[in-house]
């Protein structure tokens, strides 16, 4: 619309009932983005909040199957008969792994 506008212009011509339809169309357009630049605003708002509350989910949910994952291994490697140092993984599991 602002293209057909500088056209018009350009032109010279004096059409006011055509200017007043350019002028019109524009407006809408203008609008309809305003609006649309809005709505997305309120919907990255909304998601980002949600984001942030999986994320901490996500985080805590790691960090629990982290502290499990250790003893798992010591158990499975125990069944299996597998050699194992447990004065490696006491010191892991110091560090809080």
């Amino acid at each position: 619309m602002l293209d057909l506008m500088t056209q018009y212009n350009l032109e010279g011509t004096k059409d006011e009932r055509r200017w007043s339809f350019l002028n019109s169309n524009y407006q809408f357009e203008q609008k309809r983005i305003t609006d649309t630049l809005q709505q997305h605003d309120q919907l990255a708002a909304t998601f980002y909040t949600e984001q942030l509350a999986y994320m901490q989910e996500c985080t805590e949910s790691s960090a629990h199957l982290a502290r499990l994952l250790i003893p798992t291994v010591v158990a499975v490697r125990e069944e299996l008969d597998l050699p194992i140092d447990k004065r490696s993984i006491g010191r892991w599991l110091r560090k809080g792994f």
